[in-house]
């Protein structure tokens, strides 16, 4: 991950994802399933079980991408995908944005913008044609507004169950 470029902006610094920043991710990116009551949905998330995921393919997996929003040395945001086939084309590589998330306070800010840059900058050097982003049907308007504004288009409902 270290073909990323860091960004600097203010004080907000948007970097490659090290072992060291994953547990500050793992509590980022599971406020997101707090926020948007995914739990609802089925989603149960045993924290302990994703930090050492996460901190695992951070350092083993170099189709996976993490980037980590810093305010100094604290996390306050994420993001992470990987590399696969296309869902219909197996020949198209397609980058699978899994979650991101950023603290409430610094919202607004260009914080969400400049990682889902790097996200860009990322898949496009990994050859992918397409960013895939899941969404929760009960994101906020202010979310979805957010992904059209990033040029994302609705191209289908994905459906979960419990079992």
């Amino acid at each position: 991950m270290s073909d990323t470029a860091t960004i600097e902006s203010s004080k907000i610094i948007i970097a490659p994802a090290s072992a060291a920043d994953a547990a500050g991710l793992t509590i980022c990116m599971l406020s997101a399933v707090d926020e948007l009551d995914m739990r609802a949905f089925g989603y149960s998330v045993d924290p302990i079980a994703y930090h050492a995921w996460l901190q695992n393919q951070i350092v083993n997996n170099p189709a996976f991408f993490c980037a980590a929003a810093l305010d100094g040395t604290n996390v306050i945001g994420g993001i992470a995908a990987d590399i696969g086939p296309g869902p219909y084309n197996i020949q198209q590589i397609v980058a699978y944005e899994r979650s991101w998330y950023v603290k409430p306070e610094y919202r607004g800010s260009s914080v969400a913008m400049r990682l889902f840059a790097t996200l860009e900058r990322w898949a496009k050097g990994f050859g992918a044609s397409l960013i895939v982003s899941g969404q929760a049907m009960n994101s906020p308007e202010k979310i979805q507004n957010f992904y059209s504004r990033k040029q994302f288009n609705p191209s289908h409902i994905t459906w979960a169950k419990e079992i």
